[in-house]
């Protein structure tokens, strides 16, 4: 795998630990490379060291009941070339990779129901961020695959049959370090954690096995910093607060006032989604509200006067 930065290399061994060890929530792990990055080749094989599966590495799911049902199937499940995900599928990931359950009627019956239950580890890959929804995003870590030049391309057959030569040792690696946090785990200190605490002190505590100390911690707080900051990047309304408080610290007032004032923002494009009544923009603030805490924004929702009006007040912080 082409991955130039070490911090990223580390990301990758943690998730495949945390797979292993079945640690809950678990990390999205996001391969991003352009053609001829080997990206569907690099998902099945980090799939076939902890979770080998007969199936192929499958397309995205097209509901949130075939993605249930496929994680009834399989532990670490693997999505190749995804380009875009709707609103309703980014809401799925988030509830898998947390651990959620979703109700569906029993076929060829109208009383009954059925339950699935399902905390999964993934692995996806894309020539470009797919994931734009910050709540996503913060559950998602971002690997980023370099272009194999043509004099270093293999064929398929061989990549596969040197893969399966060093397989066990590959495994056996990945079990020192799980059983080095297995010792560790109920001795160390906890620092601060961020999202995915499990997952993250998981990591933390496998460290000697894999990464000089710190150095999968400082890797992983950065990688959520980087993306949440080009998730807000890719949307309309966290840009226009930002440009709403480039001068000044502090902005007041009702969702529909918001709306009308960041709308004031010429300079900014529109998009098909945005945000057009107040009900709308305050659940969309309520969204994007941990990424703007990230970038030095924070937002609070306040009851004020006689009617009770809800006034939401902006704040730039200092970093």
């Amino acid at each position: 795998m082409r991955i130039e930065d070490p911090g990223e290399r580390q990301l990758v061994v943690a998730h495949l630990l945390g797979t292993l060890a079945r640690v809950e929530p678990y990390p999205v792990l996001y391969l991003l490379g352009g053609n001829g990055s080997a990206k569907s080749t690099s998902t099945k094989i980090l799939r076939n060291l902890v979770d080998p599966h007969s199936a192929a590495v499958g397309s995205p799911p097209k509901s949130e009941r075939d993605l249930f049902v496929a994680a009834q199937h399989g532990h670490l499940l693997a999505f190749d070339n995804i380009s875009q995900i709707n609103n309703g599928m980014s809401d799925a990931l988030c509830r898998m990779a947390t651990g959620g359950t979703f109700a569906t009627r029993k076929n060829f019956s109208d009383a009954d129901e059925v339950l699935l239950t399902a905390c999964n580890p993934i692995i996806c890959n894309g020539i470009v961020p797919a994931f734009t929804r910050p709540d996503l995003v913060d559950r998602t870590m971002t690997v980023q695959l370099g272009k194999i030049p043509d004099g270093d391309r293999q064929l398929h057959e061989e990549i596969i049959r040197d893969f399966e030569a060093v397989r066990p040792a590959l495994l056996g690696a990945l079990c020192d370090a799980l059983s080095i946090g297995l010792r560790r785990k109920n001795s160390i200190p906890r620092p601060a954690l961020p999202r995915m605490a499990d997952f993250a002190f998981w990591g933390i505590a496998c460290e000697p096995g894999y990464a000089a100390e710190g150095a999968f911690f400082s890797a992983y707080r950065e990688n959520i910093m980087r993306t949440l900051d080009e998730s807000l990047a890719e949307d309309p309304v966290a840009l226009r607060i930002r440009e709403l408080l480039a001068h000044r610290n502090v902005w007041e007032g009702t969702a529909t006032r918001l709306e009308q004032s960041l709308r004031g923002l010429h300079d900014l494009l529109f998009t098909q989604d945005w945000p057009k009544t107040a009900k709308l923009m305050s659940d969309h603030l309520r969204r994007i509200a941990p990424a703007l805490q990230n970038v030095g924004v924070s937002l609070a929702f306040e009851r004020r006067g006689h009617d009770r009006e809800r006034v939401i007040k902006l704040r730039r912080d200092a970093m």
